[in-house]
């Protein structure tokens, strides 16, 4: 019996919370290292991104649309990676999210280089020589 709470996942291994679909720009940040990458989907329990380059790994800060949740990186495969967050995220932060992907989702075909070119550009983003 859970009293109350639901567990994050129903099954080990499966996902148990569903997915909001986003395309949005985010930062995975680590004690060492902040990276720029793309939010492809996110739920209460976790995230999926997209990144460019050598993978993130361990224990991360995850940021975007003004949210951030902490968590691990529970996966990798080619370009993408999972997220699981230590604490679910609230439901007013996803419904904000989704908000923000309809008004200003990036564009398909937007590189992760365009975009973090783009950020250092309008002032957003600092890469620790400027």
């Amino acid at each position: 019996m859970t009293f109350g709470r639901k567990p994050l996942s129903a099954t080990p291994g499966k996902r148990f919370l569903g997915r909001l679909r986003v395309r949005l720009p985010a930062r995975v940040e680590t004690l060492t290292r902040t990276r720029l990458v793309i939010l492809l989907d996110v739920s209460g329990g976790g995230a999926r991104v997209q990144f460019e380059g050598a993978p993130p790994a361990g224990e991360v800060l995850l940021r975007w649309a003004g949210n951030e949740a902490h968590g691990r990186i529970c996966w990798q495969r080619g370009g993408l990676c999972g997220v699981a967050f230590d604490h679910r995220v609230r439901q007013e932060a996803l419904l904000a999210t989704a908000r923000t992907n309809e008004a200003s989702a990036l564009p398909e075909d937007l590189d992760l280089t365009t975009a973090a070119a783009r950020s250092w550009a309008d002032g957003s983003i600092k890469f620790g020589f400027d």
